[in-house]
Parts: structure tokens; sequence; C-alpha cells
């Protein structure tokens, strides 16, 4: 195995990559919300407002992208659910035909 295809393998792993990031990513987007909310009704500058905005907005499409990169795979198989299929590598780590 090579060290291209075993860091392929590792990051195609679903559930890597979890740890404190996610919930420092809702930490930072309930504290932007909120400071863009005070920000509105406090009449701050614009300038505070749309820094705000824009941090939520920023940490809502970050969140995002990590759930669709690192959620895990559902396959119904004979009436069942399974989580994490096996991969259809052979042992090899080649795609098999």
């Amino acid at each position: 195995m090579t060290e291209s295809s075993r860091a392929n393998d590792i990051s195609d792993t679903p559930g890597r990559g979890n740890g404190a990031f996610r919930p420092l990513l809702w930490l930072a987007l309930i504290i932007t919300a909120s400071g863009n909310v005070v920000a509105s009704t406090a009449d701050l500058s614009v300038l505070v407002n749309v820094a705000f905005g824009l941090g939520a907005v920023a940490c809502a499409a970050v969140l995002i992208v990590h759930h669709y990169r690192y959620r895990r795979r559902n396959t119904v198989q004979e009436g069942g659910i399974r989580l994490n299929p096996p991969s259809p590598r052979g042992t090899n780590g080649q795609d098999t035909p």
C-alpha cells in the first residue's frame, strides 16, 4: 500500500475529524448570531452588524460542509439498516471490478 492510497483510506473514513471542532463551531455560531441580534437592536454601527452576520453565515456554512463530509453512510440491506458498509476496495487497496 502506497502512502497516497493510505492517506485516501484515512480521509475517506466516515466519522473522522469530529472531536472538538464541531462544538466550537456551534459555540461560534451562537455567539455571532447573538452578537448580530444585539447589534441590530442596539442600533450599533452597520459594520458591526455585518461582521457578526458574516461570521454567523461562515460558521453555518462550515458546519454544513463538515456534516456532509463526515456523515455516516447508511445502506439498506435485506430489510435492515447497516451502518458503515464495507469498502468496495479489494484486499490490495484497488477497486474491485
